[in-house]
């Protein structure tokens, strides 16, 4: 076997580099992993919010353990909530509405980010919810890249 010259980039070495984050659930390698090489971490969709707030406290524990600042721990949650055809919005399935209640629960917990779904679907559709988000928790919204 053989291969042709190929490069990637960014290289790991440049400064700053993007972070480096691991989604997943929290299994004992995956801590090592998180703590060993990561900056931090999406936990798996629809984690129970004990189980989010305990996994958080996890990490944090043996970010110090390792010499590493658990207030740098990055933790990114991914908001889920089912979009309907009738473009109503399905909290049924453990998603809540968005809040400033609900950011402040994130906050508590040690969540950094926290992403909000936006369905690929048209403007008719797009458009009003991001103007829901906006009266929601409008001065909290930000465009977050590479959390800069």
């Amino acid at each position: 076997m053989s291969f042709t010259e190929s490069w990637q980039y960014p290289k790991p070495i440049q400064r700053p580099r993007p972070p480096i984050v691991v989604g997943s659930q929290l299994i004992p390698q995956t801590i090592d992993h998180i703590v060993e090489w990561a900056d931090g971490w999406i936990p798996a969709a629809m984690m129970a919010k004990g189980k989010l707030a305990d996994g958080i406290e996890r990490l944090r524990e043996r970010f110090e353990a390792a010499g590493r600042n658990p207030d740098r721990l990055d933790v990114t949650v991914f908001h889920t909530v089912e979009h309907l055809k009738d473009r109503e919005w399905d909290y049924r399935n453990g998603a809540a509405p968005v809040t400033y209640d609900l950011l402040d629960r994130y906050e508590a917990m040690g969540v950094t980010r926290v992403g909000l779904p936006v369905p690929n679907e048209g403007a008719e559709t797009v458009l009003p919810l991001l103007d829901s988000y906006v009266d929601a928790i409008g001065d909290r919204l930000a465009i977050d890249m590479f959390g800069s």
